[in-house]
């Protein structure tokens, strides 16, 4: 079986958490890691689900630097 160790969703980089056979044990996991990193479920060719994850980071906001009158 070969797990592919990274996963680009949404033009975003997720790392492989870890693969399991049952579908409610990748669910507990990822609902677990859900309030510290984005996760990301995906089933495998082999009809086993891996769990992605991606650390969360807070939206930046910018100044603007020019004002319209």
């Amino acid at each position: 079986m070969i797990n592919e160790k990274w996963k680009l969703v949404g033009g975003r980089v997720y790392r492989l958490a870890r693969v399991f056979e049952n579908m409610l044990d990748a669910v507990s996991l990822a609902r677990e890691m859900k309030e510290k990193n984005n996760v990301f479920l995906s089933k495998t060719k082999s009809n086993q689900w891996a769990v992605y994850w991606r650390p969360k980071i807070p939206d930046i906001e910018c100044e603007l630097k020019y004002f319209s009158a």
